[in-house]
């Protein structure tokens, strides 16, 4: 299995044990012996995977930042707080809910975060059309300085 491979189940597990714990964050009115076993098991998955995303994330990097850290320092700049968490669009990016297999970007690192956003953007080809309807869109006409030069 590749390390892409590797990083796609995590982010997987990740997503799965969001869903499982809100969905009993949500529904605490319904009665239910496997209520807490539940949720105890994917607390204890999601904090293993996290751990394990992060070892197969920052390697290749010193910093422990993506190539394009000034572009998404930039767009912060205009966005959130990294641990932002309040819907629809979550942390210091503002991302939406499962945007880049993050279910809530506010409970992630801004490491983690900004590797998401480095990933979507390196699928699109480094296309300065990505950034622009991903964030700068909402920013036309602002003097939005966060254009990329590639």
């Amino acid at each position: 299995m590749t390390q892409h491979q590797k990083v796609e189940v995590l982010r997987k597990q990740i997503y799965r044990d969001h869903c499982i714990i809100r969905f009993w964050h949500n529904h605490q009115n319904i009665v239910s012996e496997q209520r807490h076993i539940q949720v105890h098991w994917a607390q204890t998955s999601l904090r293993i995977a996290t751990h394990n995303l992060h070892k197969y994330q920052f390697v290749g990097g010193v910093s422990g930042f993506p190539p394009h850290h000034a572009l998404w320092m930039c767009l912060h700049s205009v966005e959130g707080p990294w641990n932002d968490t309040s819907s629809p669009h979550f942390g210091g990016l503002q991302m939406t809910a499962g945007w880049g297999g993050l279910a809530n970007a506010g409970m992630v690192s801004q490491s983690v975060q900004e590797w998401t956003a480095e990933r979507e953007y390196k699928n699109s080809g480094y296309s300065p059309s990505f950034i622009y309807n991903q964030w700068l869109r909402w920013e036309y006409g602002k003097g939005n300085k966060c254009i990329p030069l590639e």
